[in-house]
This record gives structure tokens, C-alpha cells and sequence, in this order.
């Protein structure tokens, strides 16, 4: 009975760091996820800036710009939306069958 108390303990234990660890990668990848989104925000509103400042912000410019920024929500863990094609599973080729 207390061999049977002990290892249900452990079991306990090795689950719930096993639940941790998880939590921890999650925690990272968003984290790195975050910053990439971030790093892509920085960068289009430089393109933006350049391109005002330079008196070339064309609606072909501007279009880009609204689609990268739809783009970075898509892909930043802290924005709940979902794109259709970002979120697909990986294309596949067609094959043989399709």
C-alpha cells in the first residue's frame, strides 16, 4: 500500500512535470513568435514611412502595406485571427489520385 501511495506520487510528480515543460516551450515559442510579429510590424511601417517620405506611396504600395499587416495579425500569438491559408496544413502537390 505505501509502495503503491509512493509511485502514484511519483507518477504525479513526472506528470505534472511533463505538463511544465510543455507549458515552458509553448511559453517560448509564442514569445519568439511575438517577436518576429513585431520585427515584421517595424518593418512595414518603415516601408510605409519610406515611401511617404519619398513621395511613392502608391495604391499598389498601400495594398501591400494593408495585406503585410493583416498578415503579421495573422501569425501574432496575442491577435485571435486566422487566415485561410496560413492556417491550412501543409499544401500538398496533386498526386497520383487527385
Amino acid at each position: 500500500m505505501a509502495w503503491q501511495d509512493a509511485k502514484d506520487r511519483h507518477d504525479r510528480q513526472v506528470e505534472f512535470g511533463k505538463l511544465e515543460l510543455e507549458q515552458l516551450e509553448r511559453l517560448k515559442t509564442n514569445a519568439a513568435q511575438w517577436l518576429k510579429t513585431e520585427r515584421l510590424r517595424q518593418y512595414i511601417d518603415a516601408v510605409e514611412q519610406s515611401a511617404v517620405r519619398n513621395g511613392e506611396l502608391s495604391e499598389k504600395l498601400t495594398v501591400w502595406i494593408s495585406w503585410a499587416r493583416i498578415k503579421a495579425d495573422c501569425i501574432d500569438p496575442l491577435v485571435a485571427v486566422s487566415d485561410a491559408i496560413l492556417d491550412t496544413s501543409e499544401l500538398r502537390s496533386p498526386g497520383y489520385y487527385y
